[in-house]
């Protein structure tokens, strides 16, 4: 079965790491090929969530025109799984899955995104950041199989590995069109914006907020253990239109 999420993505971030940070430094994708500078080649075939999948570099589609716009459409289904289980390492579903080869910290991330989910299929697509060394740290824009609820979610190791989590009614379908998301990420706080407004606020006192610089990920995968039993119609997507990259602030270690 096939879903349809579409972004235009601009990025201001601070890079940093165990990457080497590089204050100053930018970059632009607009997704017209397979940027290997910027991402990192990622096959896998058994992706630890439920149901695993697997991340297959064919499942990403470059310069793909949706809605007069040209870039990545990342797709999920159950091709070639469901006839040659083992190109999927015998998982049931393949998608594309995305992440920088460095890693960024304090700036402000924005996506134009057009998203589209079958009610059908429960999947999850982010944009987000992550770092897992030398603990969990996140910060996610999601949709989890409602294209009206924003999940402004993000992780610090230090609170205890719990998502701290506050979803936002958007009030309209953010199928419909295309809409501007963003998150500025700043020492003490992290500040989620749609079309410019500003939606939601997290400081320390809702938990620590992260400091390690993380890699961006692009994610569409398979939501829960009950998307096992769907079958597939179409393909599920998840379209990118435009990425850049503005490192602001090093953080201290």
């Amino acid at each position: 079965m096939k879903t349809y999420l579409v972004l235009f993505v601009i990025f201001s971030l601070v890079g940093g790491s165990y990457c080497a940070c590089a204050a100053g430094t930018a970059f632009k994708d607009d997704f017209h090929f397979n940027n290997s500078e910027i991402w990192a080649p990622i096959f896998s075939s058994g992706v630890e969530q439920v149901p695993k999948y697997a991340m297959i570099p064919t499942h990403c589609h470059y310069n793909i025109s949706m809605d007069s716009w040209f870039g990545l459409a990342m797709a999920l289904d159950d091709v070639p799984c469901s006839t040659n289980p083992s190109a999927c390492g015998g998982c049931a579903y393949a998608s594309c899955h995305l992440r920088t080869g460095a890693c960024y910290s304090y700036g402000t991330y924005e996506v134009l995104m057009r998203a589209s989910f079958p009610s059908t299929v429960p999947t999850i697509a982010c944009f987000s950041t992550y770092t897992n060394d030398p603990q969990h740290n996140e910060i996610d824009i999601c949709f989890n199989d409602n294209d009206s609820v924003l999940h402004a979610a993000y992780f610090n190791g230090e609170n205890g590995d719990k998502e701290i989590l506050q979803p936002v009614n958007l009030g309209f379908s953010s199928s419909s069109g295309y809409n501007h998301f963003s998150f500025v990420w700043s020492p003490n706080s992290i500040a989620w914006s749609v079309n410019g407004k500003v939606v939601h606020t997290a400081t320390q006192s809702n938990g620590k907020i992260p400091w390690l610089p993380q890699q961006i990920v692009l994610i569409l995968r398979p939501l829960s253990a009950t998307y096992k039993s769907t079958a597939f119609q179409n393909v599920v997507y998840v379209s990118y239109t435009l990425l850049s990259l503005v490192i602001l602030l090093c953080p201290f270690y």
